[in-house]
């Protein structure tokens, strides 16, 4: 199930990324959603941010035994990225409850950039936060488990005062 549901959200998600963004995959561990997304969209920049050492090590293994130049692997933790680095846009795969990844992945874009919500696609969404808001949903039905899965797109308008 997680080969599927990490193929097919990652997928989704790479519909809504451009050839010149930069990515960011919060806790990156077994490669999903990016290394995926690093394949589907080879001209995006990612970086795959993973606080275990040994499963960073085994990212760096696999970009470079892909060839994936268009991938770079931080050993760490995400949260020492916020207001250092910026991005168009922030991916983590159930690493986080909702609301803290939001308010996380408000901090690691800049203005008008993306924060994805990988979700079972059922049940209400939260709120944006950080000066996130909602823009799309997208649903869709995995082809052999059929479970039912979402994307939740979120753009940051603005920067919150007080914030990173």
């Amino acid at each position: 199930d997680l080969a599927e549901r990490g193929v097919y959200a990652s997928s989704r998600v790479a519909r809504h990324l451009g050839g010149g963004d930069s990515v960011v995959d919060v806790g990156s561990g077994n490669g999903f959603p990016g290394l995926v997304l690093a394949a589907l969209v080879p001209r995006a920049r990612f970086t795959l941010v993973e606080k275990s050492p040994a499963r960073a090590a085994f990212l760096k293994t696999a970009a470079a035994r892909m060839a994936m130049g268009n991938v770079e692997v931080l050993a760490g933790r995400a949260e020492d990225l916020a207001g250092r680095r910026t991005f168009d846009a922030a991916v983590s795969m159930a690493v986080l409850r909702p609301a803290a990844w939001l308010e996380l992945g408000s901090r690691l874009v800049g203005p008008g950039g993306r924060v994805f919500l990988l979700h079972a696609g059922r049940g209400e969404l939260p709120a944006g936060t950080g000066g996130l808001v909602l823009v799309a949903d997208d649903g869709f039905s995995l082809p052999w488990s059929r479970h039912r899965r979402a994307v939740a797109v979120y753009r940051l308008l603005h920067r919150e005062e007080g914030r990173l």
